[in-house]
């Protein structure tokens, strides 16, 4: 390919990999300003919610739009220095008093640090239900489970005690816990810390459509909240972050594969870091800096390998154990085929046939595709889709939408391709791959 360059193999292994990290980490959250694209408006209404006495931040959205890297850029920009903001993370399991028991401690453990910074003390520090401990090992013990809210507030309030500034604390995947009081208890904690003055805020993350869906059973703790929905990525935030880590690892781009991946990702910035670090991970494999079409295709391949297993194995579920799978993948990629969450079973329809005839496979007949569809939606299939005729249908994970992108385009086949970005251009206008 005339205009190839390449890399001298070995002798920028350790620099490519350091700028890789800090420009694509599908798996880590950003928690650098230089880093977070398209998220002007959205910190800046974290920062003021910060900079408001006793409010705290509920950021929510559907899974993989950056709403931890978005909190984890706010709280390093808002907390102390020296030290990182603590992040506490929700799992099914996890009730309100542990939940409480687990920030105390990591607030401690922060607090600690930091006077241990100022040499403010030396020693043990005995403060409530606690035991600070100033070894190098950094460990702070709670000696019980808060056994109210009254309590739990009081611990943290003892642990921090008074501070000119606030510590920052993070809680990612609020909406795991399965406890039905989790959440009204919650409420009530926010509200204690904020009507005492606990020098705490918390930036909280969670998947919803709503902060009623989040907060439920305690409107009352909606005045001490900014509610920050985030959407998906903009097609200029997407462009932003491939050509941004291209220019730090010294590679090159046509444009036309610069907007295959803003395609593929749905404006997920999951999918937009993980197909860019794997093509770039196969540029260095091919010792190029301009990419090529084989190494696009071989970063599908691999994208789909190193996508979340939950969405792996739903996929799996809902088509790979039955003869028609071709069937079921119509349709999840019809479903697929838009730029909307939601889609009416007409137009799916219409879509899962436009892909079978690119498959060069027969239609679907209207009562198989409705079979196949309703199946879709049963635990015999994962119930991977939702919803209803007089509703439309959507996905139950939203990724799930660029997952399917990525199935379809290794089979050669662009969905959602007549969809205009923001340049006035068709999404799918380099043809069922890129051309070049």
């Amino acid at each position: 390919m005339s205009g190839e360059q390449h890399l001298p193999g070995e002798q920028f292994e350790d620099e490519f990999y350091k700028k890789l990290d800090r420009f694509l980490s599908p798996s880590q959250p950003i928690q650098s300003i230089e880093h977070l694209k398209g998220r002007d408006t959205e910190l800046r209404r974290v920062q003021e919610a910060l900079k408001t006495p006793g409010r705290h931040v509920f950021i929510f959205g559907a899974a993989g739009v950056g709403k931890t890297s978005l909190a984890s850029t706010a709280a390093f920009l808002a907390h102390p220095t020296d030290t990182d903001p603590p992040i506490v993370s929700c799992d099914p399991n996890t009730s309100a008093m542990e939940f409480f028991e687990l920030a105390a401690r990591k607030l401690g453990n922060i607090s600690l640090r930091l006077q241990r910074s100022t040499g403010s003390f030396g020693g043990a520090l005995g403060l409530g239900g606690f035991r600070l401990k100033s070894e190098q090992s950094d460990e702070v013990v709670p000696t019980r489970l808060p056994r109210s809210i009254d309590e739990a507030v009081s611990q943290i309030q003892e642990i921090v005690g008074s501070r000119a500034d606030d510590l920052v604390l993070i809680v990612d995947e609020f909406d795991r816990p399965n406890d039905t009081a989790f959440r009204t208890l919650f409420g009530d904690f926010i509200k204690q810390l904020s009507d005492r003055r606990v020098p705490v805020r918390l930036i909280v993350c969670g998947v919803a459509t709503s902060l009623e869906q989040l907060l439920s059973g305690h409107t009352s703790a909606f005045r001490y909240v900014r509610d920050v929905e985030l959407d998906r990525l903009s097609f200029q935030a997407r462009i932003d972050i491939i050509e941004s880590a291209a220019a730090a690892v010294g590679f090159e781009l046509d444009r036309g594969f610069v907007y295959r991946i803003c395609h593929l990702s749905d404006g997920f910035a999951h999918f937009v870091h993980l197909v860019t670090r794997q093509l770039f991970l196969k540029m260095r494999d091919a010792e190029t800096k301009v990419a090529r079409v084989q190494e696009f295709n071989a970063a599908v391949r691999c994208a789909i390998q190193e996508v979340n297993v939950t969405l792996r194995i739903a996929y799996q579920k809902a088509t790979e154990k039955y003869s028609t799978k071709d069937e079921y993948e119509a349709v999840l990629w019809g479903l697929a085929d838009s730029p909307e969450l939601k889609r009416r079973s007409t137009d799916i329809f219409e879509s899962a046939n436009r892909i079978r005839v690119k498959l060069l496979r027969d239609e679907i007949a209207r009562r198989t595709f409705n079979t196949r569809l309703n199946s879709l939606k049963k635990d015999s299939h994962g119930e991977i889709v939702v919803g209803s005729r007089a509703g439309g249908y959507e996905f139950r994970q939203t990724m799930m939408r660029g997952y399917c992108r990525l199935r379809a385009e290794q089979n050669d086949v662009v969905l959602d391709a007549d969809t205009f970005n923001e340049h006035g251009e068709k999404a799918g206008a380099f043809g069922s791959r890129p051309q070049f």
